[in-house]
């Protein structure tokens, strides 16, 4: 038919390749997002006294700087300042304006010197969900990477573990996991992709006000790495 048009056979090929692309770029998009959510009702935590590491660094193995202590092998083009990742609206430190530190990077067996967890995060309000923006370095699937624990002003709380490649994925290359969306995607000097995961935790009481936040590393494989923290309220 395509002859009998005067249009070659080669030139149909690449409109249906175009075609199949944009279908695919299209499904890619969907996948990274978490639909629903009222940015209007999303309330973004302040971690800028709980950050340890920048997103930068500079001499690997020297037990400070940034990310995961790698040197060139780090997150430093993270985008900074209010952003939206996954559908969903977050606050990033600039590691500049505080410190030189801008991320929560906790302890695993790879880099042991890194704190074991983050106490006291305030929330100070109802919650229909938290959003979490992270990811990790080395890990296992099926292994407990770290716990968020919620503390109620009740006095009752909750664990949420975070199990790798099911609520959290590794950060060199971007790959989605089925309760965590692929949030954050640039590149770094050793690799063309890297990535952080949004991860979406629904609150099972509500109609309680959450009084803190504490991150807890699961000290296995993992080391775990928390950029930003979005309420969403009822």
């Amino acid at each position: 038919i395509a002859q009998l048009m005067g249009i070659s056979v080669d030139s149909v090929r690449r409109y249906i390749h175009r075609g199949q692309e944009r279908i695919r770029q299209k499904v890619y998009q969907e996948e990274r997002v978490w639909h629903g959510v009222n940015a209007e009702k999303c309330v973004k935590l302040d971690l800028s006294g709980f950050v340890n590491m920048a997103f930068r660094d500079e001499i690997a193995g020297d037990r400070k700087g940034g990310w995961f202590d790698q040197g060139g092998n780090d997150f430093a083009n993270m985008p900074l300042g209010d952003r939206v990742f996954a559908g969903v609206p977050f606050r990033i430190i600039d590691p500049a304006a505080n410190g030189n530190k801008g991320v929560i990077v906790l302890a695993g067996k790879e880099r042991d010197y890194f704190p074991a967890e983050v106490l006291g995060i305030p929330v100070n309000r109802k919650a229909a969900a938290l959003y979490f923006l992270h990811t990790m370095g080395w890990g296992e699937k099926g292994q407990k990477a770290l716990i968020y624990r919620i503390h109620y002003v009740d006095g009752s709380s909750l664990e949420i573990p975070v199990v790798g490649e099911r609520d959290i994925c590794g950060w060199w290359g971007a790959k989605a996991a089925p309760n965590a969306k692929i949030a954050v995607e640039v590149p770094n000097a050793q690799k063309d992709v890297v990535s952080m995961q949004c991860f979406r935790w629904r609150n099972p009481h509500p109609e309680r006000e959450i009084r803190s936040l504490d991150v807890v590393s699961a000290r296995e494989s993992a080391v775990p790495a928390l950029a930003a923290v979005t309420v969403e309220t009822p």
